[in-house]
């Protein structure tokens, strides 16, 4: 070895990792001796364990179904259904007319044409109702074939109105999707028109949770809140502390040491948000409807969720602890910025995305990725929703509060990648504002 070389554990980016690791560990060391960690730490796995109790019981409950077209009723009381009587051609309204053939349960005909869950279907062009539409061409979603069956009295009745194909798409026992404008469902008669209400709500009402968690409980609250407490004064505790002298003299910058602080506080912020996230997407797996053991589908859900709630909570972070390297009162300044950004977060929510303000927030562009995500992971979700309006279905309102459309770029993924870029730019030009601010300061 000649002797201009150097071993590598004296080389400057050994140093440079030996700086680096030294201050996060005693960033992270110091989180760890404060009781404010723990106590903010408790109350977040106590808000979690919370609404996951919630959560559970709305999902093994039951509620009652209805009957949607009608056809399980008995009108004249000879012990038929309404849909067994047409079907053999007697008189639903005529006792003395009956099917000679044993009675069927009247309960056969609630929830017996049940609608899928998807979007599947070729993109097409149909005239409906003399309209021009363009939309979805959905097929074979008559469960109990009771449009496509030729001795079903009533529906012969029906010919002249359009029968099979009284939406007027040219395809017999079908409904066509159009969206022109958002989501509008057209069925054939008596296609899905009378859906399983238990599973109905059960789907909605766990797509609203992880939505509406996802965005209030972790992007927003959790990402709000722990950067409130514990990032705020990542510079401004040891300005008031005096202990800045011992921490920042050479051969470490003032810039250098920011982005350490900074770096230990995000190791600490994320793990415990990956751990809650890990929590809740177990949890959910095992107990949402799904027909497999695990609902695994939602697993993509909840990472975008984790990926978005770290962003947030980066860049909260820079902003906070920015806050507090200009003014001693930047706990109140944070504050300030939190009730702006919750201002925002529920004009987001109740459908004004679209405004120019809204787009001035950091919540706004979290919940844009999260509602990306949703698009992919539950494509139908507006076709849920249209269909439970339609058919007042409970457990579609809660599904329409929380869902969103993203509203930024051509396509979700366009929308994913532009909402990523957006947050980690306010990170950093928050951050060099920041450290160009500290470089400055006078020291007590």
């Amino acid at each position: 070895m000649s002797k201009d070389s150097r071993p590598l554990s004296k080389s400057v980016w050994s140093k440079i990792d030996v700086k680096s690791w030294a201050i996060t560990e005693f960033t992270l060391r110091q989180y760890q001796t404060r009781k404010s960690t723990w106590s903010i730490a408790m109350i977040g796995m106590l808000l979690v364990t919370l609404v996951l109790l919630f959560y559970v019981k709305g999902q093994t409950s039951i509620i009652d179904s209805l009957d949607q077209d009608g056809d399980s009723y008995d009108w004249d009381g000879d012990g038929y259904s309404i849909a067994q009587e047409l079907q053999y051609g007697s008189d639903p309204n005529d006792p003395e007319d009956f099917p000679d053939v044993p009675a069927l349960p009247l309960s056969n005909w609630v929830d017996e044409d049940d609608f899928s869950y998807s979007m599947d279907g070729e993109n097409c062009q149909r005239n409906i109702y003399g309209i021009q539409t363009e939309g979805i061409c959905q097929l074979n979603v008559d469960d109990d074939g009771d449009c496509e069956r030729t001795d079903w009295v009533l529906q012969n009745q029906l010919l002249g109105q359009g029968g099979k194909d009284s939406n007027f798409d040219n395809i017999d026992c079908s409904i066509f999707i159009s969206t022109n404008n958002g989501i509008n469902i057209i069925p054939d008669s008596y296609v899905d028109e009378d859906p399983d209400d238990n599973k109905y709500f059960h789907e909605t009402v766990h797509r609203a949770f992880v939505l509406g968690f996802g965005k209030i409980g972790f992007a927003f609250l959790m990402g709000i809140f722990l950067p409130l407490f514990l990032a705020t004064g990542l510079i401004r505790d040891e300005m008031e502390s005096e202990t800045l002298h011992y921490l920042i003299g050479k051969p470490i910058a003032r810039g250098e040491f920011y982005a350490y602080r900074l770096g230990g506080y995000l190791v600490m912020t994320w793990a415990y948000l990956a751990t809650l996230v890990l929590i809740m997407n177990i949890i959910t797996g095992f107990v949402a409807p799904s027909e497999s053991f695990f609902r695994v589908q939602d697993i993509q859900m909840w990472a975008a969720i984790l990926f978005a709630s770290c962003l947030m909570v980066m860049a909260y972070g820079t902003i906070f602890s920015t806050f507090g390297i200009f003014t001693k009162y930047g706990m109140l300044a944070s504050i300030f910025f939190g009730i702006w950004e919750f201002m925002m977060a529920m004009l987001t929510l109740i459908g004004t995305g679209s405004f120019f303000v809204t787009r001035m927030s950091i919540v706004f562009w979290g919940m844009q990725i999260i509602d990306s995500a949703s698009t992919y992971t539950w494509s139908d979700s507006e076709y849920l929703i249209e269909k439970g309006s339609y058919l007042e279905l409970e457990g579609y309102q809660a599904l329409e509060t929380f869902y969103g459309v993203p509203s930024i770029g051509s396509s979700p993924l366009v929308t994913l990648f532009t909402s990523t870029i957006v947050l980690t730019l306010i990170t950093f030009a928050v951050f060099f504002i920041g450290q160009s601010a500290f470089k400055r300061k006078e020291l007590k």
